[in-house]
């Protein structure tokens, strides 16, 4: 391989690497600080700023030092830097949580604790690939004096391919299928061969038969087990945990870690939470066989407990983007219920191109434990709902929120309030729960049609909290909605979380 195309392969290399790595520092930091706009937002600001800075002093260094030899050991030590991050990554984490907590901002402990686990474990070896690129430049510009504007515009560009290369690689086929941590080995394995074959010469047998057995071993790192654990799998949208400690009850958690997502209990379908509540649409009216669209469905708690208790008298239709957690909940439910249809799809996006019209949709989406996605809060989302109701149909949908007074629930309410006639809320779900509830109908709903339908004694104490504590909910002009042009749902959250 000649010089140049060697440069062509290193500004390729590394292209690939910086995006590759920022794309899995998300689902490094997302077990411990969420998705949210805030993570994303230190993410691509720690990395912009390393590679700045490496562009800068990277310039001012291959002017006093123009070696391809000092270029290849750059590269060899981000990616060491890199293979240390899996390892390192929760303990650091953890610790840089525990100190910051005397903030009394919710959104100041996310914002700055994401900032600081992206800035240590990434920013380091972010900064070192920064500088290979006025190297590159300034090396191949050796050869190729008279076209320095081609020069660089060849190397940014062979780079931007590789980026591009880098963004979908780990996204749509490495993450889902080796997981995150293993995608950063890999990277970094590739990242090390690089430095090391070009400071060493092939004659140095012993350091190649070296390389192999570090990759090796940092490819099989030790993984502590936990004797409750039944499912851990990463797919390509989060990472999903299922517990249980009698194999008859589950509990699944996505990505936080802390919190539940969803409950499976093999001797009771009901579980005292926020999920019974959705059982209670199909008793607010009546009409024959009923379809009931479910936007959600996590483990299948809610399905399970609609099955059990209305059977063939309801058509469920569920709607679950992520694929592994229907395989997941398929698994544990085995589910039967030939009236149940699962769709893998995108809530809104089915929502949208779908053309049926149903007597009930319950809305339970969310993303971190406690954050519903802005793109399901929004008057336009809301619009889309009302489009797929029947006239007398209802819709509902679980909030997290810390009381009613709340920025977030008074805004979210207030939104669903604009778009339908009639419009309930259940604060809080159950007595000190953080569970909120909306149900919302475009004509008038007899709540005491509810107490007259006796075969359903099985949910009678959420039938009489229901009656006990909902109240109206009324659209008003003072109070701000949610548009798909401004929806801070995360940082409206965060607020409540933490004040």
């Amino acid at each position: 391989m000649d010089s140049n195309r060697f440069l062509f392969l290193i500004a390729f290399i590394v292209g690939v690497s910086v995006m590759a790595m920022e794309i899995t520092a998300s689902r490094i930091l997302a077990p411990h600080f969420g998705t949210s706009i805030f993570v994303w937002t230190n993410i691509i600001g720690v990395v912009m700023m390393s590679l700045s800075l490496g562009y800068w002093l990277g310039g001012k260094l291959v002017d006093k030092n123009p070696r391809l030899e000092l270029l290849l050991k750059i590269i060899l030590g981000a990616g060491l830097f890199f293979l240390g991050v899996p390892f390192l990554s929760n303990n650091l984490i953890e610790m840089i949580s525990e100190n910051i907590l005397f903030f009394d901002s919710g959104v100041t402990i996310l914002f700055v604790g994401s900032f600081l686990s992206a800035f240590i474990l990434f920013g380091f070896p972010m900064f070192l690939l920064g500088i290979t690129s006025p190297f590159l430049i300034k090396l191949y510009s050796v050869n190729n004096k008279e076209h320095e504007g081609e020069t660089s515009g060849t190397i940014f560009a062979i780079s931007t391919l590789g980026s591009i290369f880098g963004t979908f690689l780990p996204s749509l086929v490495l993450i889902p299928f080796i997981g995150t941590k293993f995608t950063i080995y890999l990277f970094s394995c590739i990242l090390i061969f690089l430095g090391v074959a070009g400071v060493f010469s092939l004659k140095n047998k012993f350091l190649f038969l070296i390389i192999p057995f570090i990759c090796f071993f940092s490819l099989n790192p030790s993984i502590s087990t936990n004797a409750s654990t039944v499912i851990e799998k990463e797919s390509i949208y989060q990472f999903i945990n299922v517990t249980s400690y009698d194999n008859r009850k589950y509990y699944i958690s996505y990505n936080e870690g802390r919190g539940t997502q969803s409950i499976l209990d093999k001797d009771n379908f009901l579980t005292g939470q926020y999920y019974d509540y959705a059982s209670l649409l199909p008793l607010m009216k009546d009409s024959g066989t009923l379809e009931y669209l479910l936007v959600g469905l996590a483990g299948g708690t809610i399905v399970n407990a609609l099955d059990k208790i209305y059977g063939k008298d309801i058509n469920v239709t569920a709607v679950e983007i992520d694929k592994d957690v229907i395989e997941i909940s398929n698994n544990l439910l085995n589910l039967e219920n030939s009236s149940l249809n699962v769709v893998n799809m995108d809530g809104r996006m089915f929502l949208k191109f779908n053309k049926k019209k149903y007597d009930f949709i319950y809305i339970d989406v969310y993303i971190n434990e406690m954050y519903v996605p802005w793109t399901f809060s929004t008057s336009e989302f809301w619009k889309i709902v009302k489009n797929s109701l029947k006239e007398d149909g209802v819709v509902g949908i679980n909030l997290f929120s810390g009381g009613e007074n709340t920025d977030f629930l008074k805004i979210f309410s207030n939104t669903i309030a604009k778009e339908f006639s009639h419009t309930y809320g259940l604060w809080p779900i159950k007595n000190g729960s953080y569970n909120y509830a909306v149900f919302a109908s475009n004509e008038s709903i007899n709540f005491d049609k509810m107490k007259q339908k006796k075969e359903y004694k099985v949910l009678s104490d959420q039938i009489d909290y229901f009656l006990n504590n909902y109240i109206d909910i009324n659209y008003s002009e003072d109070i701000k909605v949610f548009t798909d042009d401004w929806c801070p749902v995360e940082f409206l959250t965060d607020k409540t979380i933490f004040n």
